[in-house]
């Protein structure tokens, strides 16, 4: 490169990408369940937000009772479940999630504890909720709690 195009570039085109990358971020940070851009520093480099941190937990109603269903061992039947899962704990967002309560629904439950009948049908879920949480630690001590980042509510069909 001639001095007089480096001298340009320098000028015009790091500023510019620059701005893209920030405008992008803030872009995203608004539209998706993702932390805005509060500054720059080294703290957004210190995020202990991973995705093998994070979980998908989904509720049904079966009949009177709400019940957790087993999304963990739903993912791992096959390799298009973890996927799902995997894409859902990237960057949760309506679509997907609607996607999993599709997927949730076809999937053949049966009815564990106290709702078990040796003889039952398999269980029809009723209202489904979905969430999306993550791991989060306090400044006031070396706690970790859960904060939910996503939710998805399903009518029964």
């Amino acid at each position: 490169m001639t001095t007089r195009t480096t001298r340009i570039a320098a000028r015009y085109v790091t500023p510019a990408l620059l701005v893209a990358v920030a405008s992008t971020h803030l872009f995203v940070g608004q539209t998706q369940p993702m932390n805005p851009w509060v500054g720059g520093g080294f703290g957004m480099f210190a995020s202990v937000d991973r995705r093998d941190l994070r979980a998908v937990r989904a509720e049904a109603r079966i009949g009177s009772e709400r019940v957790a269903l087993d999304v963990d061992g739903w993912a791992q039947q096959s390799e298009d479940h973890a996927a799902t899962i995997a894409r859902i704990v990237a960057l949760p967002s309506p679509g997907v999630l609607e996607d999993l309560e599709e997927q949730l629904r076809s999937a053949r439950w049966t009815a564990t504890g106290k709702l078990a009948d040796e003889d039952a049908a398999p269980a029809q879920l009723g209202d489904m909720q979905i969430s999306v949480w993550k791991t989060t630690y306090s400044d006031e001590g070396p706690s970790a709690r859960p904060e939910r980042i996503a939710t998805h509510r399903g009518e029964a069909r």
